[in-house]
């Protein structure tokens, strides 16, 4: 049997649960436990102690990557076995062998029982971990009223945890939403932005409340508003994909993560200081006593299609695009690859 020195546990589950105990702390605490737990008793196990974590959601269980066995395929490509996933194990103590045993089932029987004196001592040390992720104030409040926090088992940690802080309210859900609709600050900053977004569409799903592929494409749209460079890109996205239905984060974030040099090198400083420069001499060249509108993007925005909306439609052919439009990401597949 190991000892405590040789812990699989080298740090604390972090977040905790002791001075946070908003629903999205609880979140991350829940997943920090899911991982520390994935890591313990590996030798023994590929998801290691997950199953402790799971016990009571086995579709939870199913659908973790660490679980999941892939389909058998025939020679010819067709499944002989559909994917499945692996079953929660079952720890029991191993039965003591007849004295008269072989000498090969008391080898086997002593694998065993040094596989289980590990799962007792991996399960006694994430026991105590977890009960110091929470503190001492919920160890109270969950505490057994005879035998106090002697009886706090693993699963009674989770349970009461999830219905102590799981439950988001209707303010935590309109904040996730509302991040969602964050605006980009810079084209530089475009992937931690996208990072931030995916994180906040995440947390929705985990407490049950998804939104749909096109929300979320509309919404990211939304979001680089402030910097109308991506919507001159845009008119391509929508020649290479025209239905609806292909207009989702998985076709867009690479057509523009191929187009981001491109794009950054329009938003660089040197492009954008000559702006006002060009805007200057065009003015002064207007008639005198002709009334023009001191704001052209506004005065022309009615009549002017949106390429941020989800419906816009270039009514420019391919071929009749300027010569100054960045490459496609077909094109550059060719230069590059010849």
């Amino acid at each position: 049997m190991s000892s405590s020195s040789s812990s699989s546990f080298s740090s604390p589950i972090l977040p905790t649960l002791i001075d946070d105990t908003s629903c999205r702390n609880y979140m991350r605490w829940l997943k920090a436990s899911w991982l520390a737990a994935s890591k313990a008793w590996v030798a023994y196990d590929p998801a290691g102690l997950l199953f402790l974590c799971l016990h009571a959601n086995q579709a939870a269980w199913n659908a973790h990557p660490l679980n999941l066995v892939p389909a058998v395929l025939a020679s010819d490509g067709t499944v002989t076995t559909p994917p499945s996933s692996r079953p929660m194990p079952t720890i029991t103590a191993p039965a003591t062998p007849s004295g008269n045993a072989s000498s090969g089932v008391w080898s086997a029987y002593n694998q065993n029982q040094t596989r289980y004196h590990s799962f007792l001592q991996d399960r006694a040390d994430f026991l105590s971990l977890l009960l110091t992720s929470i503190g001492p104030s919920n160890q109270s409040k969950i505490a057994d009223p005879v035998y106090g926090v002697s009886a706090i088992t693993i699963d009674v940690i989770f349970t009461e945890m999830a219905a102590l802080y799981g439950v988001p309210l209707a303010e935590d859900i309109r904040q996730l939403k509302g991040e969602l609709k964050v605006p980009l600050t810079s084209p530089s900053e475009f992937p931690p932005h996208y990072r931030r977004f995916c994180e906040a569409s995440a947390d929705l799903l985990f407490f049950k409340h998804p939104v749909s592929d096109y929300d979320l494409f509309t919404f990211f749209l939304e979001s680089l508003r402030p910097f109308p460079v991506f919507a001159q890109q845009l008119s391509q996205f929508y020649f290479s994909y025209p239905l609806t239905t292909n207009h989702t984060l998985s076709n867009l974030i690479p057509f523009l993560t191929i187009l981001l040099p491109y794009i950054l090198s329009l938003s660089s400083p040197s492009v954008i200081m000559t702006a006002p420069v060009t805007q200057q001499r065009a003015t002064s060249k207007r008639p005198k006593g002709k009334r023009v509108s001191s704001d052209p993007p506004r005065a022309l925005a009615a009549n002017c299609p949106d390429p941020f909306s989800p419906s816009y439609t270039p009514t420019a052919s391919p071929s009749r695009l300027s010569r100054e439009s960045p490459p496609s990401p077909d094109h550059l597949y060719c230069c590059v690859h010849g």
